[in-house]
């Protein structure tokens, strides 16, 4: 089976509900089927890589500045905030996250002469699927709730 093949297996199998679309991504990203989709979401610590909540639209993300232009979006409309509101977004290394995952604060702008801290919180953007969590805890890569723009 080929690259496009699986692709549109794990799609049809998404639109029908028979998966949600972490469980493809996991799938594709890892080549495992039913069987083994339990280590790929358990593979690290589960507080790193929650298991699938329900359907959600495929999206992965493929890059930091993606995974910061989502983060900021999903954030703001949560706090009722414009999103010019973020002056930008403080990468984490990629070698010192999460597997799987973009993270970063969230920077607010400051228009003061002094400003305090204009941290709005650490987030961490699943690549796969482009959701965002809130990080509760660093040293331990705890994730906490999800991000849905709602509020």
């Amino acid at each position: 089976m080929n690259d496009q093949e699986r692709r549109a297996i794990l799609a049809q199998q998404v639109a029908s509900g028979e998966k949600t679309s972490e469980e493809a991504a996991c799938d594709y990203r890892l080549g495992l089927w039913d069987t083994e989709r339990e280590t790929c979401f358990n593979a690290d610590d589960p507080s790193i890589r929650p298991a699938p909540t329900g359907p959600s639209e495929y999206a992965p993300v493929r890059n930091a500045e993606d995974a910061c232009a989502k983060a900021t979006a999903l954030v703001t409309a949560q706090r009722g905030l414009p999103i010019s509101h973020v002056a930008y977004c403080d990468q984490i290394m990629e070698a010192d996250a999460p597997s799987g995952y973009y993270v970063m604060a969230l920077r607010a702008q400051c228009s003061e002469d002094l400003c305090g801290s204009t941290n709005m919180g650490l987030f961490a953007v699943q690549k796969a699927t482009a959701y965002v969590f809130e990080v509760d805890d660093v040293a331990q890569w705890k994730l906490g709730r999800r991000v849905t723009g709602g509020s």
